[in-house]
């Protein structure tokens, strides 16, 4: 009897509900002595019996926040936003959570920084072909503002540079971007991309030699004819291509999915300057019977040329929608999704995953997989992905990022990218080594 007693008073005292200041109290004491697993217990128990005070959300979200529980935190610190906006402190934790989830487009909502951050990137792309050309060698350097609130900007220029077996060539880059968040769930996109390709280009090609040969009867009995002909075409010339491209969508969240739509419009002015000779031989024997050489006659005739290649207007409507799937621990960030393009000429079929791991307290190590299906895509959210060759493009790529400190982040990436020609369905290889400093303002 005596035990049950005990059973039902120790099973009252475990089941009873913690009053405010208790509640207040003890997540306090923890919070001061930093023992953040404590928070979480005591707090989550608080909240579940009706406790909803405005420094209870907080240290949770604080709690979660320096164990690496990035979503949990949102979740707290938006609670604590809502019920006092103008609260010490909360802005910047909802900027920082922001930056560590990869979501700085909502981060500087919270907390507008003129200057957001600047990068300068390097990097090699290398083709396992080396009979079509050299390493391509490229360079890029960005900087994201924010002048008015919920305005963000971005400049990026960019050169790239590669040998070809036809000559070699130049490309700059210009990108001037412009985001308008109206809330974590929407915001409209307006992006300018100027493009300039140059370069001077030399080639030949040389059919293979062609011969025939027949008997002929002629009054000095039967001959045999042998005809050769070969043809040599040489084309040199310089490429002055500039392309102009705008893009404008809008971009919003719907349940769990992501919708874009948009527009795209390319403007395309050439100034491609190219000639082109031709020479063909053609080369004809007659001999008789005993082997002798009635007539030998060489006949060369050459043509020449010139061309350019047109300008063309492209206009394009869009619309995706995308999923993603993943999960974040302070260790691991697990992360894929698929998304759906439709443009006016093309469907495609976009999947992507990648698993980040922390690998020393200031740097993490990742996989990524992307896989894209496209027909003739040609433009897709405000850039040139695809010239209308590509078929299929697979890439897996490995990434380190290391955090200097909280201003200063070093990233290095190595991909290997597998293209298919759309026409002849031959498959091309890339490894590309990239170099990206970080310096957030």
């Amino acid at each position: 009897m005596r035990i049950i007693l005990l059973f039902i008073l120790f099973t009252k005292f475990s089941t009873a509900q913690m009053s405010f200041s208790e509640a207040n109290d003890l997540t306090y004491k923890y919070f001061s002595e930093k023992n953040y697993e404590k928070i979480i217990s005591v707090g989550e128990k608080a909240l579940k019996e009706g406790h909803n005070f405005l420094y209870l959300n907080y240290r949770l979200g604080i709690a979660h926040f320096k164990l690496g529980n990035y979503y949990k935190a949102e979740a707290y610190f938006l609670k604590v936003f809502k019920q006092n906006p103008k609260e010490t402190g909360i802005e910047d934790y909802l900027a920082t959570t922001y930056e560590a989830l990869g979501k700085s487009n909502i981060a500087y909502l919270y907390k507008r920084k003129f200057v957001q951050n600047a990068s300068i990137q390097m990097g090699i792309k290398s083709l396992n072909k080396p009979a079509l050309g050299e390493n391509m060698y490229l360079q890029t350097y960005e900087l994201k503002l924010n002048p008015i609130k919920r305005h963000l900007m971005t400049f990026n220029f960019s050169n790239i540079h590669q040998n070809l077996y036809w000559g070699n060539y130049q490309q700059n880059q210009l990108f001037l971007g412009n985001q308008w968040t109206v809330n974590k769930n929407l915001n409209f996109n307006a992006n300018f991309h100027y493009i300039n390709l140059q370069g001077i280009s030399s080639f030949s090609n040389q059919d293979p030699q062609e011969t025939n040969s027949n008997t002929v009867l002629t009054s000095e009995g039967e001959l045999n004819i042998e005809t050769t002909n070969s043809s040599t075409q040489v084309t040199t010339g310089t490429l002055n291509q500039n392309n102009y491209l705008l893009n404008l969508n809008v971009k919003f969240k719907n349940n769990n999915l992501d919708w874009s739509l948009g527009f795209n419009a390319l403007f395309d002015d050439n100034k491609d300057a190219f000639s082109e000779k031709e020479t063909q031989t053609i080369n004809i024997k007659a001999e008789n019977n005993l082997g002798e050489i009635i007539e030998d006659i060489t006949n060369i005739t050459t043509t020449d040329s010139s061309f350019g290649n047109p300008s063309i207007n492209f206009y394009q409507l869009d619309i995706s929608a995308s999923r993603e799937y993943g999960l974040l621990s302070p260790k691991t960030i697990l992360k894929g999704g698929v998304s759906i393009p439709f443009t006016s000429q093309t469907i495609g079929v976009n999947l992507n995953g990648s698993i980040f791991q922390k690998f020393t307290p200031k740097s993490w190590l990742g996989l990524s997989l992307v896989k894209n299906q496209n027909l003739n895509g040609i433009l897709q959210d405000g850039k040139i992905i695809n010239n209308g060759l590509d078929l299929t493009n697979h890439q897996i790529g490995m990434h380190w990022q290391y955090y200097s400190n909280s201003k200063w982040t070093f990233e290095l990436d190595f991909q290997r990218e597998t293209k298919t020609e759309f026409f002849t369905l031959e498959r091309y290889n890339y490894n590309t080594l990239l170099g990206t400093i970080k310096y957030k303002f």
